[in-house]
């Protein structure tokens, strides 16, 4: 199996390990935005900013991309 080849290519595969790797990142990174955000949620008394909302949902959503290019691009 080559390693160094173009990722833009068709003929591209991953190792098992780093596909492995690559969606326990993404789980985790989705899982811990989204209890992010719950805890926020629940616990956040106070009026915050956008800003601090914005963290848990980016997280999320860079973590179910992750999870979605490793279900299409195998």
């Amino acid at each position: 199996m080559p390693t160094n080849q173009d990722p833009a290519s068709n003929n591209f595969e991953r190792s098992a390990t780093r596909r492995l790797i690559s969606l326990t990142l993404g789980v985790l990174m989705a899982a811990g935005g989204a209890f992010a955000f719950v805890w926020m949620l629940f616990h956040v008394v106070e009026p915050i900013k956008a800003m601090f909302w914005m963290a848990p949902v980016v997280v999320s959503v860079i973590g179910l991309y992750i999870i979605w290019d490793d279900i299409q691009n195998p």
